[in-house]
């Protein structure tokens, strides 16, 4: 993909419709392409399960909402469950052939499992003593059980186990859709970095990892860097729930992983606003249809509004001074969680104005 130098603002909408600005790397493209992409597949974990509540968001759902706005008669399936391992998915793949099969994109999250599955099942610890537990009592806990030579011997069994299904799984994939793009993500680590557990959990990460990197040069997909995305406390959430514990991306994880996949294809996005003159009383263009609206200048927000169905929108404004620099921004439609493109502009001098 071509690379250039551009800011790309993450901003989150909360119930209060309170938006935090999160500004990310993006990479910016030529002319609008006419391509749209019709079949959809997200396979693997928990990771790229669909949230049932729109503000706890998954990746895999901003993805899905943005072909949605391209192409209506998406055709999308999720083939992923919770805690599966690189060998399950070998059965899901199995088992969904069709749904599978000549698909245009598709996103894989597997391998973290094999590490906590080997991890947690052999500790040998009573859960209810988990229950509730903060991070810092969890690793406390858990940091005296990590040493023994049964986990050890059982994370190497399922790396091994990794290293044979992984290969498998592209191979099937590619197969079954030999022109799809496939995002496969790297396994994140959950532990928080003050934990004394963190380097443990690291080293057993970067197993399968290396796997996952070491195979693309022979099966040539994609790489979506969770590891390094989500390299940062303030991107995951901790519970605890029924003696399980829990360690998985927030709102702003998910949406920093789906716009590593989306900005891929920036330039399916239609973005055309009307020339904007010193006399305009609206800034007028055309884009996604139902898309969030949010114009800017280096003053401040100008104004926002939603799309129409045929992606029209219309924005009221006060006269400017010529020469002023705005830019439009096109986002999701649910939460301002992804920013699909933006476009810079100058007010004109109007003609009929002395």
């Amino acid at each position: 993909m071509k690379k250039r130098n551009r800011i790309k603002v993450i901003l989150i909408i909360t119930i209060g419709m309170i938006l935090l600005a999160l500004p990310i790397a993006m990479q910016v493209k030529g002319e609008v392409s006419n391509k749209v992409l019709d079949k959809y597949v997200a396979i693997g974990d928990e990771i790229s399960m669909e949230a049932d509540n729109d503000y706890d968001v998954a990746y895999v759902s901003l993805i899905k909402d943005f072909l949605y706005a391209l192409n209506d008669n998406l055709d999308y399936s999720n083939l992923s469950n919770d805690g599966i391992t690189s060998s399950d998915l070998l059965n899901i793949i199995e088992e969904n052939k069709e749904k599978i099969k000549d698909s245009d994109l598709i996103t894989v999250s597997i391998g973290g499992n094999n590490i906590l599955n080997a991890i947690l099942a052999n500790l040998n610890i009573d859960e209810t003593i988990l229950q509730g537990c903060d991070e810092e009592k969890f690793d406390s806990i858990i940091s005296e059980y990590l040493n023994s030579d049964e986990i050890k011997s059982e994370i190497l069994n399922e790396v091994n186990k990794f290293s044979k299904d992984f290969p498998k799984i592209i191979k099937k994939i590619k197969k079954l859709a030999p022109e799809a793009e496939i995002y496969v993500n790297t396994v994140y680590n959950p532990i928080n970095k003050k934990c004394n557990i963190y380097n443990f959990f690291d080293e057993q990460i970067s197993l399968i990892n290396d796997l996952i990197v070491k195979n693309n040069s022979n099966y040539e997909y994609k790489i979506l860097d969770c590891y390094h995305i989500l390299n940062s406390d303030e991107v995951l959430n901790f519970k605890v729930e029924n003696g399980v514990v829990r360690i998985y991306p927030n709102k702003v994880g998910h949406a920093m992983m789906a716009a590593q996949v989306i900005s891929d294809y920036e330039d399916y996005v239609n973005l055309e606003v009307d020339k904007i003159t010193s006399s305009s009383e609206n800034i007028t263009g055309k884009t996604l249809p139902n898309s969030n609206i949010i114009i800017v200048s280096e003053n401040g927000t100008i104004g926002t509004t939603q799309a129409k169905a045929n992606g029209e929108f219309q924005v009221k404004i006060s006269p400017m001074v010529s020469g002023t620099n705005i830019e439009v921004l096109v986002y999701d439609k649910k939460i301002f969680s992804i920013l699909y493109k933006f476009e810079k502009l100058v007010v004109k001098k109007d003609l009929f104005t002395s």
